[in-house]
């Protein structure tokens, strides 16, 4: 099976990586990946998805915390 997706480059994967890990900074988990969704989502299909899923991770973390 093959697909016609192309592999996410250097700077995709470091962006993707950057929405994941600001949950470092305390508090602004889903509102850093939020930005980063915000800003990446007409460049990159890849970055898009994991800063999205990261700020519904961040999310979800917040709601059980509460």
């Amino acid at each position: 099976m093959s697909t016609n997706e192309t592999k996410p480059s250097t700077d995709e994967r470091v962006t993707a990586a950057l929405a994941h890990g600001v949950v470092i900074a305390y508090g602004l988990g889903a509102v850093g990946a939020a930005v980063i969704w915000l800003l990446q989502k007409e460049k990159s299909r890849y970055v898009a998805f994991q800063a999205l899923q990261a700020a519904v991770y961040q999310l979800a973390g917040l709601l059980v915390q509460l």
